[in-house]
């Protein structure tokens, strides 16, 4: 039997890149969060930055086409989730995405703001031929388990 400590498992899907298919992420998010025993707030914090990301994969990566693949990885352990969200659209420039400030009141924009805000690590990554975001969720110090 493997050490649960050291024990990762991935569910992998490809969703089109369509507003609707949130759901689909948000279900699996919350399921397997569910399974490692994260705290509510640990999931739903996951799944708002995932809004983000996708909403964003779908702007600005596919400037709105229909139905582009999103390819959805998430791991899981029993010390964080981690989603990564692949792309195939416009090349990212991760030297050219910044956070706006909060105080620069006006329409969109925040999305990085969100995402940096609510995930423990936060990395863009362009080294394959994809565009791929990681976000990485730590378990909640008020939830570690013990066994």
């Amino acid at each position: 039997m493997k050490n649960q400590s050291k024990q990762s498992n991935k569910v992998s899907l490809t969703v089109p890149g369509d507003a609707r298919y949130l759901k689909v992420l948000r279900s699996v998010l919350e399921s397997v969060g569910q399974i490692y025993d994260f705290e509510e707030k640990d999931i739903q914090s996951m799944q708002l930055a995932a809004n983000e990301a996708f909403a964003n994969i779908i702007e600005h990566s596919y400037c709105n086409q229909a139905n582009c693949p999103i390819y959805i990885t998430l791991s899981s352990s029993k010390d964080k989730l981690q989603l990564e969200l692949e792309d195939e659209g416009i090349p990212l420039e991760p030297e050219k995405i910044k956070s706006r400030a909060l105080e620069d009141v006006k329409p969109g924009g925040l999305g990085v703001h969100f995402m940096k805000s609510l995930m423990d690590e936060v990395i863009f990554d362009t080294s394959n031929k994809r565009n791929r975001l990681i976000l990485i969720k730590e378990r909640s110090k008020s939830n570690e388990r013990f066994d």
